[in-house]
């Protein structure tokens, strides 16, 4: 159960996307996740003041025709744990806690994939993950084929991170976690000396990929606070890393998309 006390409908819901429609972009949004009904419930009395609704407003639609996950503190599928990203007010350093604020800060994890890396008939897509089925902001996953006839694990791994921008709510500190050095050491490292050469290497070739780079670059500056990019090794056990890894397979799996339709 999602609690607005203060956006534009004050009031209790049941997904993250009919929550997020309330406070993004609302100054001095109010919202918190949890367990029960009663305890949402609790939290936009005691918090409500002055809202663009008067608390209660909005009433959970009362007709389910069938159980489903609405939010309750066990994070588990199958006795299998379930993960949601972000550092929260009311959150334990996985995530957890039987009373889960929203994010204020996003942790997303992104990778590309290539088969055939390098060569002639290449296939390569890209992956970001904020986090499981069900959990907040998981319906902004996402799994794509790279689109054009370049078809690199590099150019699969910026696009990842310039669709995680792209995809992020506004109003929070994004962090970008990825298995890609190269990425960040392009954003990190290397455009600063690239635009000084207009965008030549020091053996005077121009520089690959310089369109994602130069992308992903401008989608850093649209963001307050800048977003911090962080490596994490590939294929060590990181469970966001793995889940995006699976995504930038399965989006390089997917049919070949013209440059010209993208």
């Amino acid at each position: 159960y999602f609690a607005v006390a203060r956006g534009r409908q004050a009031g209790i819901y049941r997904t993250w996307p009919e929550c997020q429609a309330q406070v993004n972009g609302y100054s001095g949004a109010v919202y918190k996740k949890f367990p029960t009904e009663e305890a949402a419930q609790q939290f936009v009395a005691q918090h409500h003041a002055g809202g663009s609704g008067a608390a209660g407003d909005a009433i959970l639609p009362k007709k389910r025709s069938a159980p489903e996950d609405d939010g309750a503190s066990d994070l588990s599928s199958s006795n299998k744990a379930r993960h949601t990203n972000g550092a929260t007010s009311g959150s334990s350093a996985n995530g957890s806690s039987s009373a889960l604020s929203l994010p204020n800060v996003v942790t997303i994890y992104c990778d590309g994939a290539a088969t055939g890396n390098g060569q002639s008939g290449a296939r390569a897509g890209w992956g970001v993950w904020f986090a499981d089925e069900g959990q907040p902001l998981s319906e902004l996953n996402e799994s794509r084929r790279l689109p054009g006839s370049v078809q690199t694990n590099n150019r699969g791994e910026l696009m990842a991170i310039v669709r995680a921008l792209q995809l992020a709510p506004l109003d929070c500190q994004v962090v970008i976690r990825t298995d890609s050095q190269y990425s960040i050491s392009c954003i990190t490292s290397w455009q600063a000396g690239w635009r000084k050469k207009g965008w030549k290497r020091s053996n005077g070739e121009d520089v690959q990929n310089r369109d994602l780079i130069r992308l992903l670059e401008r989608e850093m500056r649209k963001r307050k606070p800048r977003p911090k990019l962080e490596y994490v090794k590939g294929h060590a056990g990181h469970y966001g890393n793995e889940r995006a890894d699976h995504l930038a397979t399965s989006g390089a799996a997917k049919p070949a998309i013209p440059e010209s339709e993208w």
